[in-house]
């Protein structure tokens, strides 16, 4: 099993030839609103910058399944760009 943290939550998860997507933040730095606007300083989203071959990283995970896991908190807009461009539900 490989894990491979992009950012935030954001990984890939590969085992035995398949691949899973957790967590998809894919939007540019500070493009989204903070989480928490009263307990902690509020701080836009994401927080890091993506890595620079994260885009490649995420084609070449997902092209033999293209599974996709995102939980509680809709998807951002480059989320929804990226899996709709290639194909996953």
């Amino acid at each position: 099993m490989k894990l491979r943290h992009l950012r935030n939550a954001t990984l890939v998860i590969e085992s035995g030839g398949h691949h899973i997507l957790v967590d998809p933040m894919l939007s540019d730095k500070g493009r989204l609103p903070p989480f928490a606007l009263w307990r902690h300083t509020p701080r836009p989203n994401p927080t890091v910058d993506s890595p620079s071959n994260a885009q490649s990283q995420l084609r070449q995970a997902l092209a033999d399944s293209g599974l996709l896991s995102k939980v509680a908190i809709p998807a951002d807009g480059e989320t929804l760009t990226f899996t709709s461009a290639n194909d996953l539900r």
